[in-house]
């Protein structure tokens, strides 16, 4: 995490120095006007129209980080073996039967069983059940191979079929809230029910809807953008603003988890969301 960090701050000092290249354009013939001695440039006032944009790219990259370490986060535990036994004879001892009546798979069992039985062949059942769960890797990548082949296909049929007759029939307006209205859907289900079918809710529409009709509308919004501005601006705003905003975002989770339960997250998310609106 902390090397990931550096190397986006890298990538931000890098891209904030370029900027001055950007804007130079080169001179045509005919159009050098004298300039006076002691003669002031006058400042440019920043664009709103261009700071709404940033803040627009700046929270949804932050929204989908949060979203997408819930997903990840409620799918392990999905898929995570929880050891615990049950004491028959209510000894606080258990014996090899008990212990291997949790497991489904041979190699996991003796894993288990021998690291933690003694001389004598028991296992302390007070010891044993705090182990940790392991992960049900095969069926995790099932899992994670379904979910993005079904967001794949519903994607494709999004940027074929939708896509064009919603922004074509109701406008850019709907095209930028559609992302969002999922997105506060997706948000509260997770925090109200914080399982993986709330989180996958959240994540099947951030992947669905910002990769189709949302980049769709936002390159629409660059439009009226004169052509020397926005050669300048876009790389800064959809490279340089939203990589930053990614860093910050994954800082504050980082320390957010550790105080905080997963599902308040979402809080965050829905704060994004009603500045981002």
């Amino acid at each position: 995490l902390f090397l990931a960090g550096g190397f986006l701050g890298l990538a931000a000092f890098f891209g904030l120095t370029s900027m001055q290249y950007f804007k130079k354009e080169p001179a045509k013939k005919g159009t050098l006007k004298p300039t006076k001695k002691g003669a002031k440039k006058k400042k440019q006032k920043p664009d709103p129209f261009l700071i709404r944009i940033g803040i627009i790219v700046a929270l949804s990259a932050i929204v989908t980080l949060l979203v997408d370490y819930q997903f990840k986060v409620l799918a392990t535990e999905k898929y995570t073996t929880k050891f615990e036994t049950v004491d028959n004879n209510s000894d606080g001892i258990i014996n090899r039967e008990e212990v291997r009546a949790i497991f489904s798979n041979d190699e996991l069992f003796n894993i288990n069983y021998d690291n933690y039985a003694g001389e004598d062949g028991v296992v302390n059942k007070a010891e044993y059940d705090t182990v940790d769960g392991r992960v049900d890797q095969s069926g995790l990548v099932s899992f994670f191979g379904t979910f993005y082949s079904i967001v794949g296909a519903a994607s494709i049929i999004m940027q074929f079929f939708i896509t064009g007759p919603v922004l074509s029939r109701f406008g850019i307006l709907i095209g930028l809230l559609a992302l969002p209205f999922f997105l506060v859907a997706g948000a509260t289900s997770v925090l109200i029910a914080p399982v993986l079918m709330s989180a996958s809710i959240a994540k099947f529409s951030d992947q669905t809807f910002k990769f189709t009709i949302n980049v769709s509308s936002m390159e629409l919004l660059w439009l009226p953008v004169p052509a020397n501005i926005r050669k300048s601006i876009k790389p800064q705003i959809t490279g340089t603003v939203k990589f930053i905003a990614e860093g910050v975002g994954g800082l504050v989770t980082f320390l957010l988890v550790k105080v905080i339960a997963l599902q308040y997250l979402s809080i965050i998310s829905l704060a994004s969301i009603a500045v981002w609106v």
